[in-house]
């Protein structure tokens, strides 16, 4: 693999956007990690540190759909890896006695970052405070009485 310079300002991968077709072996440089347009955390990997692959999860879901937005905060040196090669090794190359191990443990990750995603994005979401309107419907007045204890006891189904 070649190393590759991103320079500094770069999207590097966009969130919920097209399908990852790379990841990347990050060997320096500073990149900022976004989730619905917040700054969610940064990684800092100085010349000498041990590289961090950034975009990994996006090789593991079976959509190949980025869970984050990456820009790059400096000029990064990286080396490209195609998911493909990511894919290929974790189906062809993995011992079978291990299989199902990994299968399980590459689905709690995909899962446990999707739950991530939707609490952060429930942060997100401004609370209102609704009162049903009287007068209405019957009918349309228990579907909105419904909805609002749902609402405020999401517990209760």
């Amino acid at each position: 693999m070649s190393v590759e310079t991103i320079e500094q300002g770069q999207w590097i991968f966009l969130e919920r956007s097209l399908p990852g077709y790379f990841i990347y072996r990050l060997l320096e440089g500073k990149v900022s990690i976004y989730h619905s347009g917040t700054k969610i955390g940064e990684l800092d990997v100085k010349k000498g540190d041990k590289p961090v692959l950034i975009g990994m999860i996006s090789a593991l879901r079976p959509d190949g759909l980025h869970i984050a937005s990456v820009r790059s905060e400096s000029k990064l040196q990286v080396e490209r890896i195609y998911s493909d090669q990511v894919r290929g090794i974790l189906n062809n190359e993995v011992p079978d006695n291990t299989k199902s191990d990994l299968r399980v443990m590459i689905d709690t990750i995909v899962v446990r970052n999707e739950i991530e995603a939707l609490k952060h994005k429930l942060k997100t979401i401004k609370p209102v405070n609704f009162q049903v309107p009287g007068g209405l419907p019957e009918d349309l007045q228990e579907v909105l009485q419904n909805i609002e204890k749902l609402y405020k006891n999401p517990e209760v189904n």
